[in-house]
């Protein structure tokens, strides 16, 4: 979805996505938590290994972490998209 940003030092334009595939990406076993006033908080995650493919996904139990595959990341860079990633 287009946007536009307006930011202090102007407008900027962004695009928006919803993330619809949902996978059992993390290994809530092999993971590391932390308590937080009784709250467990993921801290480490483990991923699971899959069989699975898909350019762009979120975990179906931890829904704010969100997986893009290396065949995505590929296609980014060649077009040349400012998109920030942290390797797993």
């Amino acid at each position: 979805m287009p946007a536009s940003l307006h930011l202090r030092g102007g407008d900027r334009p962004f695009l928006a996505g919803r993330i619809e595939r949902t996978l059992a990406l993390i290994d809530a076993e092999k993971s590391a938590f932390s308590d937080i006033r009784g709250i467990a908080i993921l801290t480490r995650p483990a991923f699971a290994p899959l069989a699975e493919t898909y350019l762009l996904a979120r975990d179906s139990s931890y829904r704010t972490y969100m997986f893009a595959s290396e065949e995505l990341i590929t296609h980014a860079q060649r077009a040349e998209l400012a998109v920030e990633h942290l390797p797993l």
